[in-house]
């Protein structure tokens, strides 16, 4: 999960292919790019520990965008692509994470660590 500050507030959750610490730091970076090209910055990022499978990922990530989903039905909140959401502060979407994570089989126990660069 992570969120941007800017003319807009954002966040964006999803997986991440792959399951070395390297591909998630490539990925934030990324996205860290993109955002300051629309004058956006980081200001929260969070990562789970890996799950057992791919599937279990997946599985995880349909159920957390589906919650998420359930917020878009007033003007406070727009879903943009399909990880992108405007209005939902991150502590939304870290309550919809927790949620669904004990949901599904081979996602971690753990809740998680705040990413660091």
């Amino acid at each position: 999960m992570l969120a941007f500050e800017g003319l807009v507030r954002y966040i964006e959750v999803g997986m991440v292919e792959g399951r070395k610490l390297a591909a998630l730091r490539d990925r934030v970076r990324r996205h860290e790019h993109a955002a300051e090209i629309h004058q956006c910055f980081l200001f929260d990022a969070w990562a789970s520990q890996s799950c057992t499978t791919d599937e279990a990922a997946g599985q995880w990530e349909v159920r957390v965008l589906q919650r998420l989903n359930t917020l878009v039905k007033g003007n406070r909140v727009r879903r943009v692509h399909r990880e992108y959401f405007y209005g939902v502060p991150s502590h939304m979407a870290m309550n919809a994470i927790e949620l669904e994570r004990p949901e599904v089989d081979g996602a971690p126990r753990h809740p998680g660590v705040v990413y660091q660069a």
